[in-house]
């Protein structure tokens, strides 16, 4: 595991640099920077913490506290000697694990050795300092990992709108409802998700009056209290555009009985995204019932590398901790194929996943095409040419994938698992009082979402614990009746083929033969 660099301490502190910070504070223009921190005990218990994810063990909640929670005392001193400094520390997580700063670009540089990275060739700058910082001794014992903050980089959102169904004959001609989806995966079932939370990570809450009107045309009762609004930080919120009121309603839509938790960032930058998911660890060590999430963003994984390779470690601490915890992320795979576009406009496109469903940690949902006759029986199921795939190049190949045999170089697999996604052959939304159709991994992620709820729901009914991290326990289910396999369409880089494939991952749910294995 990475460990800041170390360096004498002068104990001096700069009395002018810091007022010009606070001065400059009120305006804080393109020369301020961000940097963050991860605090943590020093040792391999976070090598120990990966391997045990990695078998699919759940953590309990008080062996995680003590394991991996960063004392009091070192964020404490953190905290005090980047204030003493000149930095206006933004944002300190409940457990205080995480801390956010900011400060002059010109402070950052000579205080922590970072600097903010070149724009060249019209790259933009992200206004993030690119490596590790450089801490006095007596601070650094305990910071496991820091990076500058991508202020201006931010997730993108994966939906499609489509205005009409392809027209075939004897194809169902109109928007899906959730109840052939239900049908469609064998999830018609006597389980709704009662008793479970689905975490939604999202930019702003969806309109009510949007989510009354989409239960009532799925003939679902409407009860508001089905869906809790959290502000998971301080940026002001958005208006609605679309991708919250896909999340929530198919989200809900699949799992009426559970209750679901938005957690709005109030933007899709880095910065807000890593607040949100404090949030949901924070909620989730006192929250037995939090245990699916669903995120509808991301990034070429190729971009956040070159410009902010910390950050990603960062991330991918917090999933790790969900994992341990025992929360399955369901991330969309992306939209775009296997050559999405990455963060620069027009730049040439290439073969990458995204991020973070390229993170080991979560479940990365791909898409298909699904084609349904009048009578709701599936005429045909193949790979969505939009849905991505691929390896990454940042993440090495997790045990549960060594199985999977691919003539590829040695990195994560992408997706793992697909569900319908084609937006010709789309879902129902509501969104601002209109209906409409839509598609992309944006629909198949708060899905599967859904479906790990009522899977839950199903082993606490048989008296067992809701399901560990989920990865290590479906790949072993690959050629099973638990999934259907699909042979058919590519991704603009990779085909659909027999067993696991870089379009489809394992391939699509049969939720009633999942529930028999798993429960």
């Amino acid at each position: 595991m990475a460990k800041c660099k170390q360096r004498a301490s002068t104990g001096r502190e700069s009395r002018s640099v810091r007022s010009q910070a606070r001065r400059a504070g009120t305006d804080r223009s393109a020369d301020w920077i961000g940097v963050q921190f991860i605090v943590e005990p020093a040792g391999r218990r976070g090598a120990e913490l990966e391997r045990r994810v990695a078998r699919g063990e759940t953590i309990s909640r008080a062996h995680l506290d003590r394991e991996c929670t960063a004392s009091r005392k070192a964020a404490s001193r953190l905290d005090s000697w980047l204030t003493s400094k000149g930095f206006d520390v933004t944002y300190r997580s409940a457990d205080g694990q995480a801390l956010q700063a900011v400060a002059p670009s010109e402070l950052v540089a000579r205080t922590l050795g970072l600097g903010r990275p070149a724009a060249t060739g019209g790259r933009p700058s992200h206004r993030g300092a690119g490596h590790e910082a450089s801490l006095p001794s007596g601070v650094a014992a305990s910071v496991r990992h820091s990076g500058g903050l991508a202020l201006g980089c931010h997730f993108q959102s994966s939906h499609r709108m489509e205005s009409r169904l392809a027209k075939q004959p004897k194809v169902r001609k109109r928007a899906l409802l959730v109840d052939d989806v239900l049908m469609t995966y064998g999830a018609r079932l006597p389980f709704t998700g009662r008793g479970q939370e689905i975490a939604v990570i999202t930019d702003t809450l969806p309109r009510r009056r949007d989510l009354a009107a989409f239960w009532k045309a799925n003939g679902q009762p409407v009860d508001q209290r089905r869906v809790v609004g959290i502000r998971a930080t301080g940026t002001k919120l958005p208006k609605p555009h679309g991708e919250e009121s896909i999340d929530v309603e198919w989200a809900s839509g699949i799992a009426p009985g559970a209750t679901v938790r938005v957690y709005a960032t109030g933007s899709l930058d880095l910065p807000d995204f890593a607040r949100a998911l404090d949030a949901v660890i924070a909620d989730a060590r006192v929250r037995p019932q939090l245990r699916q999430m669903s995120i509808s963003f991301g990034l070429g994984e190729a971009d956040l590398v070159r410009h902010q390779p910390h950050d990603l470690e960062i991330l991918r601490r917090k999933f790790l901790k969900l994992a341990a915890l025992g929360v399955n992320v369901f991330v969309s795979s992306g939209d775009e194929g296997a050559r999405p576009q990455g963060a620069v406009p027009f730049a040439p496109r290439r073969l990458q996943t995204q991020y973070p469903a390229s993170d080991p940690h979560v479940i990365a949902v791909g898409g298909t095409t699904l084609v349904l006759a009048t009578d709701g029986s599936v005429i045909s199921e193949t790979g969505w040419t939009g849905s991505g795939g691929g390896v990454s190049k940042r993440f090495a190949r997790p045990r549960w994938q060594e199985g999977v045999k691919r003539r590829s170089r040695p990195g994560r697999l992408v997706p793992d698992v697909s569900i319908a996604a084609d937006p010709r052959h789309g879902a129902l939304v509501i969104f601002g009082g209109k209906r409409g159709t839509i598609g992309g991994t944006s629909w198949s992620a708060p899905v599967w979402a859904g479906l790990c709820a009522i899977l839950n729901e199903a082993r606490l009914a048989a008296g067992r614990r809701p399901v560990p991290y989920l990865n290590p326990h479906l790949y072993p289910l690959v050629g099973t009746a638990c999934f259907r396999d699909i042979t058919g369409g590519d991704n603009n880089g990779y085909r659909a083929a027999v067993g696991f494939d870089l379009v489809t991952g394992i391939g699509t749910p049969n939720l009633g033969e999942l529930i028999a294995r798993l429960v």
